[in-house]
């Protein structure tokens, strides 16, 4: 399974909430007098962490959205998408990090993506560093390939 395009994007802005929030999450904890447990607060940052980094795949046969550890979060097979176009981002849109697995959105900011819409007519939002390379490989893999004329 040969990836026609992949692409890595790192939110930069979700870490370094997470780095603030756990530096003043640590310093309440180190100045709290009670015997109350404080394990919950910093496994909830901890668990932000992983969506910080996805990776978009596209093969000949679905185009893949997977975050840090390689869990598939969505996978769209080639034939059930319609159209694919880029968007620009704009204004504060750049530094927006969306991830709404149940409304199609996997934007991590930066300076645009495609927006994928299937047969069903539910689009799909998916942000990327070069969104036309993006929309051109799914063009790509869903073009039929070509077969040898008969003689």
């Amino acid at each position: 399974m040969t990836s026609l395009y992949q692409s890595r994007q790192v939110s930069w802005i979700m870490i370094g909430t997470v780095l603030v929030m756990g530096i003043f999450l640590a310093f309440i904890l180190m100045n709290r007098t009670s015997e109350d447990p404080a394990w919950p607060a910093p496994v909830v940052l901890l668990l932000a962490l992983p969506f910080s980094t996805m990776t978009v795949t596209v093969t000949r046969e679905h185009v893949r959205i997977a975050f840090l550890p390689g869990l598939p979060r969505k996978t769209v097979p080639i034939g059930e998408i319609r159209t694919c176009e880029p968007y620009r981002a704009k204004g504060l849109q750049r530094f927006v990090t969306q991830i709404k697995p149940f409304r199609g959105e996997f934007v991590m900011g930066g300076t645009g993506g495609v927006v994928v819409v299937r047969h069903k007519g539910i689009p799909l939002t998916i942000s990327d560093p070069e969104p036309e390379k993006l929309a051109r490989a799914v063009v790509r893999a869903g073009a039929k390939p070509e077969q040898p004329p008969r003689t």
